[in-house]
């Protein structure tokens, strides 16, 4: 019931689930209608109002989470699963993934291949196993540093540290960028920007 709520509970538990800025940004804020099964939220959007859920039960003694992370970005992956390990002891939390980020903190990590259980550990012992887990978590690691190179690369210049880097290392540099560098100090010292 509506007069049951407690809307201070809903908002912490919204803030635990990285949904709070997305739920203020409607003009009805949590009182919204999104449609039937939610149709008008994106997959991340119900991912996260669903764990919205389970934060605000303070009774949960079981949670159980499919997959429940494959539509975030990663920034918000990294803070729901800070704040999903931090839940109660009393709390034990089943979590099904594919994203080795994700299963870092477990206490233990049951690894299945084929249907079958392979291996069962804390996941320092299996990266160190060099079995089926650490494969995986290998590869995943070189490609969130591909990931990260090539962001980098398309970012180069949006920030006047990294451009400052950039300026040091290539003096031609300096040249192409008369107008910005007029506006800022560039320390060869330790290649930061200070304001000029």
């Amino acid at each position: 019931r509506q007069d049951e709520i407690d809307i201070d509970r809903v908002m912490w538990a919204s803030k635990k689930a990285q949904i709070f800025d997305f739920i203020e940004e409607y003009d009805q804020g949590y009182d919204t209608l999104i449609g039937e099964r939610g149709v008008s939220l994106s997959g991340g959007q119900k991912q996260r109002t669903s764990l919205a859920r389970s934060f605000y039960s303070e009774h949960t003694r079981l949670l159980l989470l499919d997959d429940v992370l494959s539509a975030v970005d990663h920034n918000t992956e990294v803070k729901l699963i800070e704040n999903l390990y931090q839940r109660s002891p009393a709390c034990t939390c089943v979590i099904v993934s594919h994203r080795m980020s994700v299963l870092e903190q477990a206490d233990r990590v049951l690894v299945l291949d084929q249907g079958r259980v392979v291996d069962l550990d804390p996941p320092q012992n299996l990266v160190q196993k060099k079995g089926l887990y650490a494969q995986a978590w290998q590869a995943q690691q070189e490609e969130f540093k591909q990931k990260s190179n090539a962001v980098n690369q398309e970012s180069q210049y949006k920030s006047l540290d990294e451009f400052a880097s950039n300026a040091i290392a290539s003096p031609d540099l300096i040249n192409d960028q008369e107008q910005e560098l007029s506006t800022i100090t560039v320390s060869t010292v330790n290649s930061s920007i200070d304001p000029a």
